[in-house]
C-alpha cells in the first residue's frame, strides 16, 4: 500500500473519504479516463482501526435491491473468499492494487472554493486542491461541509453507533444487535447498540455467552471500536448533487455499512459522470 504524502494543485475528480468506498469510486472513474485523486484525514483511523464489514439481510422494496447488487459487488472483489464479513484493510488492499490514482492521507478538507453554482475545488490544511468533480464519500463530512456552506440538511441527525469488543482467539463467537451469530473464523467479536454498550451491559453479555462456551467470561477484551453514524428518519441513504452541480455527496448510509456502500457508490459515480443509472434512484436522491 502506497499513500502519496504531497500536495498537488489540480486533478479531474476529488474523492473526499478514503475508505473502500472512495478507493471503488477512484476505479470507476478512472475506468472512464479521469485523472484522480482521493483525500483522507486519517487512514489508519479509517480503516485499520474500525471493526469488520457486516453483510444484513433487508426485505424494504429500497434496501433488499441494494443490499443485493452491494453483495454482488462485494463477491465479486472478493471472488473465492467466503464469509459475510471482512475487515476493511483487507478489501481496502485489494482495491488498492487496482487504483492508479493519488491518495494524500492525513489531509483535512476545510471548505468548499466555489465558482458560483459550481465547486472549483477544496481548501485543505495542506492548501487548495482545484478540480472539475468533487465526490464527498462521508456523510459526516457531508453535514460539516454543507452547514458551513448555510446549506442544512435538517433530516440528516448523527449518533453513536455499534461497538466492537474483540476477544479471545478460540471463542468463534459473534454477536451483532444483540443476537449471538457463530462464525468460522480465528477471533472472536461482539458487536452492541450504543446505548446498550455500558459495562454492566457488557458484562452480562460476556455471562450469557458463556452459558455456551463457558471461560469467556474470563477472557481479554482485546480492543473495542465505536463510531458515529449518520443516517435519514426514513433510514434510506441520499446520494447526489446538492446546490452545486459538480460535488455530489453521499451520506445516511453508516448504519448499513457495506451492505449498501458499495452500491452507492457505483451509483452515485453513474450521476457524476452525467450517466444514466440503471437503478432506481429516486427514493434515494437528495
Amino acid at each position: 500500500m502506497v499513500v502519496i504524502l504531497f500536495m498537488i494543485d489540480y486533478s479531474d475528480a476529488l474523492i473526499i473519504g478514503g475508505n473502500v468506498y472512495g478507493l471503488y469510486a477512484g476505479i470507476l472513474l478512472e475506468k472512464n479516463g479521469m485523472d484522480v485523486t482521493i483525500l483522507e484525514n486519517d487512514l489508519y483511523n479509517s480503516m485499520m482501526v474500525s471493526g469488520p464489514l457486516f453483510f444484513h439481510a433487508f426485505s424494504e422494496d429500497v434496501k433488499k435491491p441494494l443490499y443485493e447488487r452491494s453483495l454482488s459487488i462485494y463477491n465479486e472483489l472478493r471472488k473465492n473468499k467466503k464469509g459475510s464479513f471482512i475487515w476493511p484493510i483487507e478489501l481496502y488492499d485489494k482495491l488498492r492494487k487496482n487504483f492508479n490514482g493519488k491518495t494524500l492521507n492525513f489531509i483535512k478538507v476545510e471548505s468548499i472554493v466555489k465558482d458560483g453554482k459550481s465547486v472549483k475545488g477544496v481548501r485543505t490544511n495542506k492548501g487548495e486542491i482545484n478540480s472539475k468533480l468533487i465526490l464527498v464519500l462521508d456523510g459526516i463530512i457531508t453535514k460539516n461541509l454543507l452547514y458551513m456552506e448555510k446549506i442544512d440538511i435538517k433530516s440528516i441527525v448523527m449518533e453513536y453507533g455499534n461497538v466492537i469488543a474483540e476477544i479471545d482467539e478460540k471463542f468463534n463467537i459473534s454477536m451483532f444487535n444483540e443476537k449471538i451469530i457463530f462464525n468460522d473464523k480465528k477471533f472472536a467479536y461482539f458487536s452492541a447498540p450504543w446505548k446498550n454498550s455500558r459495562v454492566e451491559f457488557l458484562i452480562s453479555l460476556f455471562s450469557e455467552m458463556a452459558k455456551e462456551f463457558p471461560g469467556i467470561e474470563k477472557c481479554l477484551v482485546r480492543r473495542v471500536w465505536k463510531s458515529n453514524h449518520d443516517h435519514f428518519h426514513d433510514s434510506l441513504p441520499r446520494i447526489g448533487n446538492v446546490h452545486f452541480e459538480n460535488a455530489y455527496f453521499l451520506a445516511g448510509y453508516s448504519r448499513y455499512g457495506i451492505s449498501f456502500g458499495l452500491e452507492l457508490t457505483r451509483l452515485i459515480t453513474q450521476l457524476a459522470l452525467g450517466k444514466p443509472t440503471d437503478f432506481d434512484v429516486s427514493k434515494i436522491l437528495f
